[in-house]
This record gives C-alpha cells, structure tokens and sequence, in this order.
C-alpha cells in the first residue's frame, strides 16, 4: 500500500519561494463563483490564462503546493466584461464537483481565507489597519500588536433514522422543495454531542440516542466546516420551531422528497448511508 494513500497531495505554505509564474495555479472568485477552464472535468486555470484578471495585484494569497504546482487564491470585486475564451465562471452545485473532490477542498479552503480576509481588515482592538505575517497564516496588528487568525465554524449535521425511516426537514432558508437533515452551529462550552441534541430538540422537538460520527467536510459559507453524524431515534413527536424549519417528516426509501442536497454534501452522504439513494431514483 502507497504510505500516502488517502491523503491529498496539498502542502499548505504561508510565502512562496518565489514570485508567482505563468504555470501557477490561480483561484479566482466573485460573487459566489469560481473561474475554471471549460472542459467536462474541473480544472483550475493557470497564471498565464488569467493574467489580465490579476493584474499584478499585491492582493494575492498564496495557499501552498498542489501536485507540486503553486496555489494562489484571489478575490475580484466584481466580475470584469472580459472575453474569457476558454475559461467560465461556474458555482458550487455544478455536478462536476462530484468528481473533483481534492479540488474542491482547496477550492473551499480558498474562499475561507479570501472571506476571512475582506471581513477582518481592521484591528477589533484598536482599529487600526492589519499587516500580513509572513511567518504564520494571521494578520498582526502594528499599533497594538493583536493577532487575529483565520476562523474555522464547526458545524454538526445530523441525520436521524427512526426503524427503516429518516427525517426530512425543510429550513426556511432553503429553496423551493428541497429537504435535508438537521444542521446548526456548535456553540462555545457544547461538546459535538450536546450539540446533536439540543440542535434536534430544538428544532423539531425530539430526542435522539447513539450518536455516532460519520464524516467531515468544510463547506462553502464563511467559515463553516460540517461535523456530520448518524443518530437514532429515542422519543418524541415531530413539532418544528417554525422559524428555522418550517416542516418535517420520517420518509422512506419509496416516499423521499423529489429535491435533496446536492451530491457534493455531507448531508448527500448521510441520506444515501442511512436510505441508500444510490438504489433507488428519488
């Protein structure tokens, strides 16, 4: 067996050797979209494709090493009416990203840092404007010397199953249709456990027993990264709060919502381990 089987053949750094160079890696977004080139498999555009984008600009993050390709990230304010040719602006629900899952977690580490760094510009301390470290991934401030370091927003997600059954819920945030799995914040002083509970019971009222991790993956808001878990059912009636899930229901494998999360989620995979979905068409 490869000693490095199972791992992803990332480094992360905080400086590079040297400046940036036309077969480098650049990940660049705006609005919620990332440029890719055009193909049928994800591909990360290289310098040399982008350039006019970047414009030697000193805003340039540098990630670490892919594949022994340096990794830059970088952040447009707005999409710029270039003809791109053989790059396009694609999301994060293109299907493509099934198949691309290394990819995609740099992709999100990316953006993380990108949003981390237009949401901390100024020091909480003393307002004064941050500087890079180039010995850590942080910002320092120069007046008062606070350090302010990138944030990381665990999340757990939970799928409950009640015999051969699961709960579906519908959050208010969701889009037309679509049910999922029971999600929330940690908050500060909660084990992941207690925030399985309290999560459930809060949302639809109630309790589950033998609470078992299943997988991690970081996802593609602020800072989150979703802790999912398998839970079975204790006791209780179905009551949504109303505010955060606006309905709920135990569903089958023959009586599944027609619209699920996207196969890319953790969610996705907490479903197809307790239902199956790969056997049967929902």
């Amino acid at each position: 067996m490869n000693d490095l089987e199972g791992y992803i053949d990332f480094w992360p750094e905080f400086e590079p050797d040297c400046e940036i160079t036309g077969a480098d890696l650049c990940f660049i977004y705006s609005a919620g979209q990332i440029l890719v080139r055009k193909s049928e498999q994800i591909e990360i555009p290289c310098y040399k494709e982008c350039e006019v984008l970047i414009q030697d600009s000193k805003d340039l993050w540098y990630l670490g090493t892919w594949c022994g390709k340096a990794c830059f990230a970088y952040a447009l304010e707005k999409k710029e009416e270039l003809d791109l040719g053989s790059l396009e602006w694609i999301g994060f629900r293109d299907s493509r990203w099934n198949d691309a899952i290394e990819c995609y977690q740099i992709v999100v580490k990316a953006q993380h840092l990108l949003n981390w760094d237009r949401s901390t510009k100024y020091c909480g301390c003393c307002g004064n404007l941050y500087q890079r470290k180039v010995d850590e991934r942080a910002k320092k401030c120069p007046n008062c010397g606070h350090l302010q370091f990138p944030r990381i927003s665990p999340a757990i997600i939970v799928g409950i199953k009640k015999d051969n059954q699961i709960l579906m819920a519908h959050n208010s945030s969701f889009r037309e249709g679509l049910y999922s799995v029971i999600a929330g914040f940690v908050e500060q002083g909660e084990t992941l456990e207690t925030a399985v509970k309290r999560e459930i019971y809060e949302e639809v009222g109630i309790k589950v027993k033998n609470i078992r991790y299943f997988q991690s993956r970081p996802w593609t808001s602020i800072d989150s990264l979703m802790l999912g878990f398998i839970a079975e059912y204790e006791s209780g009636e179905i009551k949504v709060d109303g505010k955060e899930i606006v309905d709920a229901m135990w569903c089958d494998k023959e009586h599944m919502p027609k619209v699920l999360p996207d196969r890319i989620s953790t969610a996705w995979h907490i479903i197809n381990e307790i239902i199956g979905l790969d056997e049967c068409e929902v």
